[in-house]
């Protein structure tokens, strides 16, 4: 019988694998947001991590310029911590690396969920309700690293759904795996709900804003958050169906490739937190390009990525008050954190350098000349008008916002 297994990825070291050259990250045992630019090495270390647990499919190489890689670092596995040190010596797309395991990970690889970004789905029909489908070790493997079928969802939502309302059909933990399922319908936005199954064509059918749709007519982003959620669920139920364990106890490893994807802003924001709280007692590790999902982040729950002047990735640390980055802006984030150079447009960053140059030099005539194309770009609200009209009325220049003549 499987068992509902504690495991943790503890610290992971990569040298010359994939474009990193030499980094360590260190986890910690709840939610791990991974940020940076695009091409930095924020879904190798993802795929990394899965590595560790999957023995017979290489889904890591080595660094092109290099003869060998090498993957290393501890994990814990029902409160004990193991140290692992795997040479990388495959470079060509279709090699085929096995790498030597101290012992059976079997034991270990249903533990471990990776989500894939491609989550969007189209309308599916289904001609007919279905068994589980199998989740034996090489199952999951091929699961692990291949493209989700959405099919296979909504076969498990619906025969779920439809087996509910007969006394004695689900267990309790799939019962209240179809409860979780349900609230994420309405994870991001309350007003969207389930509503049915229809019995005729098996379609899961909401209710957006009062109006009744299908599932599949959701927006991207919003398939996507349900997709992720989904998967989660259905595969912890397959994996331990001897178990009987809720989805919300498992106590494994969940990855996610670029969470925020197709997401608004304002449900960037929730996100991160909203999958954290479904699956409580989870060690997950997100990478994501959003800095709305990081002003949520926690102090010790973030792995900035960046580069050094060698283009090396390196990580870099902040020193974090208890609410993390809570308080800092996007713009912010977006420099300090994701390494941003710049955040606003080369044609404003030109007509601050007009303005500083023109009051730099006491030139009255340039500096309102330089402040009256800056008000046409500015936002309305910008603090930057009341801060320039200071220093023009240091050099005797008077100027009236466009929008507020009167200010």
């Amino acid at each position: 019988m499987d068992q509902m297994r504690n495991l943790r990825m503890e610290k992971i070291v990569l040298s010359n694998v994939g474009g990193i050259s030499d980094i360590g990250i260190e986890f910690t045992s709840g939610l791990n947001i991974i940020c940076g630019e695009n091409g930095i090495g924020k879904s190798t270390i993802l795929k990394s991590v899965a590595q560790v647990f999957f023995p017979y499919r290489a889904v890591i190489t080595r660094r092109s310029s290099a003869e060998s890689g090498k993957l290393a670092g501890s994990y814990n596995f029902n409160n004990v911590s193991f140290q692992f040190s795997y040479d990388i010596s495959k470079f060509f797309p279709l090699g085929d690396d096995q790498l030597v395991y101290s012992f059976d990970m079997r034991e270990m690889l249903k533990s471990v969920i990776f989500i894939q970004p491609d989550r969007d789905f189209n309308y599916t029909q289904l001609n007919a309700i279905e068994r589980n489908p199998s989740r034996g070790v090489w199952d999951v493997q091929n699961v692990t690293f291949e493209k989700y079928r959405f099919d296979v969802l909504k076969q498990w939502f619906v025969n779920r759904s439809l087996f509910s309302g007969l006394d004695n059909s689900l267990e309790h933990h799939q019962i209240e795996n179809l409860t979780t399922a349900k609230n994420a319908i309405g994870l991001l936005d309350p007003s969207t709900k389930f509503f049915s199954i229809d019995a005729k064509t098996f379609d899961i059918t909401l209710l957006s804003k009062g109006e009744k749709i299908y599932l599949e007519y959701l927006s991207s982003g919003y398939k996507s958050c349900v997709f992720l959620i989904w998967q989660i669920i259905a595969e912890i139920e397959f994996r331990f169906s001897e178990d009987k364990v809720p989805a919300k106890d498992f106590s494994g490893i969940i990855l996610i490739d670029e969470l925020d994807v197709h997401l608004h802003p304002i449900w960037q924001s929730r996100i991160a937190n909203a999958v954290a709280k479904t699956f409580p007692k989870s060690q997950i590790i997100i990478t994501t390009h959003s800095p709305h999902v990081l002003q949520t982040a926690e102090a010790n729950s973030v792995v900035a990525l960046q580069t050094n002047s060698s283009n090396e990735q390196f990580v870099k640390h902040f020193k974090l008050g208890e609410f993390g980055f809570m308080g800092w802006s996007v713009e912010e984030i977006l420099k300090d954190v994701m390494g941003l150079k710049d955040s606003i447009s080369p044609v404003l960053d030109s007509r601050l350098k007009a303005i500083d140059n023109a009051i730099e030099e006491d030139d009255g005539d340039a500096a309102r000349e330089a402040y009256e194309q800056l008000d046409d770009m500015l936002h309305p609200s910008s603090p930057l008008r009341k801060i320039y009209k200071l220093q023009l009325a240091g050099l005797g220049v008077e100027v009236h916002d466009k929008a507020n003549p009167q200010t």
